[in-house]
């Protein structure tokens, strides 16, 4: 099970800037990395946003089917789908009962981008786990860095 996310600060920065752009819609989009052979450690490595198709943008996201496909595409040979990222526009960096539903679970990591204060976008990370039928979560530890 995964318990560090580890991150190049530029990359984490094309992230925010992403989400920032997208103002007052939710943005959202996936990490691409590798996973260390047990799987606690993740890296990642490739930035991939998909356009928000939601009915209701501004409070809800669902990936565009085209761009997901495309995006799958576009993900480097050597990496795989290690993240989800959606952002908060107006809330905290937290699930909501709809991330918690969300089919994405079976990712190592579901990251939130919360722009709820302007100037200061606070990025959080989760593990989802199936408990007794009910998706739990649990953070992860970011590691950004030069790296």
């Amino acid at each position: 099970m995964t318990d560090l996310i580890i991150i190049d600060e530029m990359l984490l920065r094309r992230v925010i800037a992403h989400c920032e752009s997208e103002l007052p819609r939710e943005a959202c989009g996936f990490l691409g990395g590798v996973r260390e052979p047990d799987g606690t450690v993740v890296r990642a490595m490739q930035w991939l946003p998909v356009r928000n198709r939601a009915q209701d943008p501004s409070h809800h996201f669902l990936m565009d089917g085209l761009d997901t496909v495309q995006c799958l595409m576009r993900l480097e040979p050597s990496l795989e789908l290690v993240g989800l990222v959606h952002s908060h526009p107006r809330t905290a960096a937290v699930p909501s009962e709809e991330d918690l539903a969300t089919e994405w679970h079976t990712l190592p990591s579901h990251w939130i981008v919360s722009l709820a204060v302007p100037g200061h976008p606070d990025v959080r990370a989760f593990a989802y786990m199936n408990k007794d039928g009910t998706i739990m979560y649990r953070p992860l530890r970011i590691l950004s860095g030069a790296g």
